[in-house]
């Protein structure tokens, strides 16, 4: 999203879905006791009003005592998190290519069984805290990936 506004792009948001739940998935991705809740946030991505990524965004709603009254339609979540010095500073990631399945096909405004890039990422804190898991689905077709490898 840094790089797409670098570069001019207008970025909004769709929020599909948000809320608490407490499943065990979730929990253990965010390292948190179970029956505890997370706080789960599901946004459709846009650049220059065309769908470039679907986010399924979890964080524990611990934390974050008035998530569930923020706009996320205009507030950026990392920009929350900071609010809280809660900003993911580390992250690990894994990236695949899949094909887009027909709900996020649907989403991204593609065809079923297009290439995506499926990314699932954790977000650490400053003090190796997690505090984010989100799964992603991004167009091949909007973004380009690029590493840095070090030694």
């Amino acid at each position: 999203t840094a790089t797409l506004k670098s570069s001019g792009a207008r970025i909004s948001n769709k929020v599909i879905t948000k809320g608490f739940v407490s499943t065990r998935f979730l929990n253990n991705k965010l390292g948190v006791g179970e029956g505890e809740k997370v706080y789960v946030l599901h946004r459709v991505r846009y650049s220059n009003e065309e769908p470039f990524a679907i986010e399924y965004s979890s964080v524990p709603a611990k934390p974050f005592r008035d998530i569930d009254t923020i706009d996320f339609t205009n507030i950026s979540l990392y920009d929350y998190m900071e609010s809280y010095g809660l900003m993911p500073t580390r992250f690990n990631e894994k990236l695949q290519l899949v094909e887009v399945n027909a709900r996020e096909a649907g989403y991204l405004e593609i065809g079923e069984g297009e290439p995506v890039y499926y990314t699932e990422l954790i977000g650490f804190d400053k003090r190796g805290n997690i505090v984010e898991y989100t799964e992603s689905f991004t167009r091949c077709d909007k973004a380009e990936m690029t590493f840095e490898t070090r030694v």
